[in-house]
């Protein structure tokens, strides 16, 4: 069985602004070693954070979406 991860906002945003531990974790599940986990309300909150902490245009940034799962 394939462990579980449930990424949280933060885990997201350091994930995908820098290349510390949090990049490492969103890259295990990119590469199918672990499932990757989030919700509708933590993506939510992202674009939130991204457009405001960020000034940035959340439709810059490509989402692929399967349910509830992340996908880069």
């Amino acid at each position: 069985m394939q462990p579980i991860a449930v990424y949280d906002t933060n885990i997201l945003l350091s994930g995908i602004g820098w290349r510390g531990n949090p990049y490492r974790c969103l890259e295990l599940a990119r590469q199918g070693k672990i499932e990757g986990l989030t919700c509708p309300e933590i993506l939510d909150e992202l674009a939130e954070k991204l457009t405001t902490k960020l000034n940035r245009k959340t439709n810059r940034w490509r989402w692929s979406f399967h349910k509830d799962k992340l996908w880069s």
